[in-house]
């Protein structure tokens, strides 16, 4: 990427504050949904970064903290999901079109519904003794619905 390019991009990105209920801070910082960057950009977050990486559902009363302990089997991408296979399990995420379900053609509203439809880096802020510090930053796909697909933690 160009210097000047990237500077642009800095200089649009929009942060996003979100005060928690505990007195903790979330800043999310989007990037567009689009499948070809996603699929690039989780890609190189689960083939390269594996062993780096903290992933699951993080939502209120209940956090998956799943770490591999080797690097997927094969990533891939079939009707808009990219499978991570680990070996003795699985997981998809819709990133892009989504046409078939079983026996038939995906309605137009559950293929919007299953889609990602935001991307963000995220980085929680704590206050400890009136001085900011960081708590844990990462990466938050949610669906067409607004629920949470995924969060990826980054290491700290």
């Amino acid at each position: 990427m160009r210097t000047a390019t990237a500077r642009k991009r800095v200089a649009e990105a929009k942060v996003e504050v979100m005060e928690n209920p505990d007195g903790t801070r979330t800043e999310y910082e989007d990037l567009a949904p689009e499948p070809e960057r996603l699929e690039a950009l989780l890609r190189d977050v689960f083939e390269r970064n594996w062993d780096k990486i903290v992933f699951g559902p993080c939502i209120q009363g209940s956090v998956f903290e799943v770490r591999m302990t080797e690097p997927p089997k094969k990533v891939s991408m079939l009707d808009g999901y990219m499978t991570v296979d680990l070996g003795p399990w699985h997981l998809h995420l819709c990133l892009g079109e989504n046409r078939k379900t079983h026996g038939g053609k995906t309605p137009p509203g559950l293929a919007r519904h299953r889609r990602c439809s935001r991307v963000a880096f995220f980085r929680d802020i704590r206050r400890k003794a009136g001085a900011c510090v960081r708590a844990s930053f990462g990466l938050r796909l949610w669906n067409g619905k607004r629920e949470q697909m995924m969060t990826v933690f980054f290491p700290n």
